[in-house]
């Protein structure tokens, strides 16, 4: 499977990841953790192409389902486990015990590479952090480091060591759907252009994808605004809230105003929404994206959270990679969208344009058939960049 994607927008998958903030880990019950703040351009250097883009080997090598976390660019998520533990494991009979401080302890294997554990810890990617452990695999390039992290997860395997070091993947059954869908002969699932809402206002159960082109672009968003109040729906999904706050959101919209109940969900959907786009350092209740609850409630129309995912999938699990965890989200997406009624769903426009035949539609077509797909503006897959 030869999935690129673009160098800085995957490259800085997690500049888009580190805006999507689904409330930010909390990390004060861990306070000894070690923070690790990773040099993102030498660690993404390691798996472009001389064109700049996501090599696609490497993009190939990175779609399988896996039952755990994965490595990231050559750091391996791990369970928070003891230095001395490490060392029980592995030294001195499957590695050579090499730097060893505080909270990492470097191990030297047999076949050349090392790997330098680094727990607890946690990993800072722009203004998040993760409370994730990691092993930092070496290699000078992902042909280097993807072999060694096999190697590493293989010993792990062999020996009856998965549970204790590795984290579980919580979209496995989502990649497992996706992997489904690449076999010869899938076809994607049509998706009408509706830009008069012809279509869309005549019928029982529909879906209205409103693609948002580049996130933070106010133009799109005003005129969605404007398309809120004038057309005829009964819920908005946004993938810029969590599923996992979705009682929350229910709340937000029926609890009588100055409630306690309306208060907390309030408080709750402030943590959980993306940080604003538009103008950034935006005080919460000012959030273009919190306007957009604020606007619901108003019309007494549904919210529909719909990330499924943790943050650090977006780092362990490829989350912004087209084809791989990008495609499991948009499982996760499709789950989420009720089964009759009509709404409109703003989500970034790369759930919709996939050449591949793993988009938003192609699995809302699988969970609900009787929806039928519209979108305001057509669909045009994007071009592979090679």
């Amino acid at each position: 499977m030869n999935k690129a994607y673009s160098s800085l927008g995957a490259a800085l998958l997690l500049a888009a990841a580190g805006s999507v903030v689904h409330g930010s880990p909390d990390t004060t019950a861990a306070p000894t953790r070690h923070v690790e703040q990773p040099d993102l351009p030498a660690l993404i250097k390691r798996v472009l192409s001389p064109q700049g883009f996501l090599d696609p080997v490497y993009a190939a090598l990175i779609t399988t389902p896996s039952p755990y976390y994965s490595d990231a660019w050559g750091l391996q998520a791990i369970r928070d486990v003891s230095i001395e533990q490490v060392k029980r494991d592995f030294v001195p009979r499957y590695a050579q015990l090499g730097e060893t401080t505080e909270h990492s302890v470097e191990l030297k294997f047999p076949a050349g590479w090392t790997a330098t554990f680094c727990t607890p810890c946690s990993i800072r990617i722009m203004d998040n952090e993760l409370p994730i452990s990691h092993v930092r695999i070496s290699g000078e390039t992902f042909r280097d480091f993807v072999p060694h992290a096999r190697e590493f997860r293989a010993m792990l395997r062999a020996r009856k060591l998965e549970t204790t070091y590795l984290i579980p993947n919580p979209a496995y059954d989502a990649e497992l759907q996706v992997a489904r869908r690449y076999t010869p002969g899938t076809q994607a699932t049509p998706v009408q252009a509706d830009p008069q809402l012809e279509r869309f206002t005549s019928a029982k159960d529909a879906v209205l994808i409103y693609p948002d082109a580049v996130h933070g672009s106010i133009e799109p968003y005003d005129r969605l605004v404007e398309l809120l109040h004038s057309a005829d729906y009964d819920w908005l999904a946004l993938e810029m809230l969590p599923s996992s706050v979705q009682a929350e959101a229910d709340t937000f919209i029926t609890a009588p105003e100055g409630s306690a109940a309306y208060r907390e969900a309030r408080e709750v959907l402030l943590k959980n929404l993306w940080k604003d786009r538009f103008v950034p350092g935006t005080p919460d209740e000012e959030n273009h994206y919190f306007k957009l609850l604020e606007l619901m409630r108003t019309k007494h129309k549904r919210i529909i959270g719909l990330e499924g995912v943790p943050l650090e999938y977006f780092f362990f699990g490829a989350g912004e990679v087209d084809g791989a965890g990008g495609a499991a989200r948009n499982v996760l997406w499709a789950r989420q969208i009720p089964a009759s009624g009509r709404g409109i769903l703003f989500g970034g426009s790369a759930h919709f344009t996939s050449t591949w035949p793993a988009n938003f539609q192609d699995f809302l077509a699988i969970s609900h058939p009787q929806l039928e797909i519209l979108s305001i503006t057509p669909i045009k897959p994007r071009p592979m960049q090679e």
